[in-house]
């Protein structure tokens, strides 16, 4: 469960690693909403949270990426 959190939430928020602790807190989050199997709620009920980390991490991806 912790794999597959991990590598979504990755993918997800366009990161490279889980470093940012508010990466790490949603990869948990992921995986206790999948051990609970309401994995199809987690997107709805973290999608701010999603947001913010994507939004906040796109200016270091620009960075590497330049």
């Amino acid at each position: 469960m912790l794999i597959a959190s991990y590598t979504s939430i990755l993918r997800l928020v366009g990161v490279p690693d889980a470093s940012d602790p508010e990466v790490k807190e949603l990869i948990f989050e992921r995986s206790r909403y999948t051990y609970n199997d309401a994995l199809d709620e987690f997107k709805e009920n973290y999608k701010q949270n999603i947001r913010d980390v994507f939004l906040a991490n796109q200016s270091s991806v620009d960075e590497v990426i330049t």
